[in-house]
């Protein structure tokens, strides 16, 4: 190989890596507006009803494998499988922890966001963005802040908390934070 086909071979793969991580991007804006949706009309409308969140959580599942699926050729990228896997375990997680339910107590609710928490900061890690690992660790900071000193009203603040994240999907989807 020349030095010119090698050139181009490194523009090529370079351009493919800018691509995937666009499509990565993508993914990850509408999954932060899909459950920012749910988080939105769960904690807003429904905060003590295990069948409506168990509804709001299988639509957000199906949403946001239907856009896995779509995504589909970057997620099988080194990069991407790691995000799946990622979010995968997320599911499995909040599963879990939803048929801990009232087992947990009042707990529940903070060791879902944690783990929601978790899986964003893990998010950063993969995808190497400091601003996703960032996010993810003042979620997990001020929830358990206002959980422990501001019980009351901790739905609402989630309820918001939603809303800003669904606006911010939305945004982010549109128009790229590039």
């Amino acid at each position: 190989m020349n030095r010119e086909q090698a050139r181009n071979l490194l523009h090529a793969a370079r351009e493919g890596e800018t691509l995937a991580s666009r499509a990565l991007d993508s993914f990850l804006a509408r999954l932060l507006a899909v459950w920012g949706a749910v988080y939105t009309l769960g904690y807003g409308l429904f905060p003590e009803s295990g069948k409506a969140w168990a509804a709001l959580v299988v639509a957000g599942f199906t949403l946001s494998f239907f856009f896995g699926a779509q995504e589909g050729q970057y997620l099988r990228s080194g990069v991407g499988r790691k995000l799946a896997l990622v979010w995968s375990a997320f599911g499995v997680d909040l599963f879990a922890l939803m048929l801990a339910g009232e087992r947990l107590g009042t707990g529940q609710p903070l060791a879902i966001n944690l783990l929601v928490a978790l899986a964003w900061m893990a998010s950063g890690v993969v995808l190497e963005r400091g601003g996703i690992l960032l996010a993810g660790a003042l979620y997990a900071l001020a929830n358990g802040l206002v959980f422990a000193l501001l019980p009351t009203p901790y739905f609402p603040l989630l309820a918001g908390a939603g809303l800003l994240a669904f606006l911010f999907g939305i945004f982010w989807g549109i128009r790229g934070l590039r």
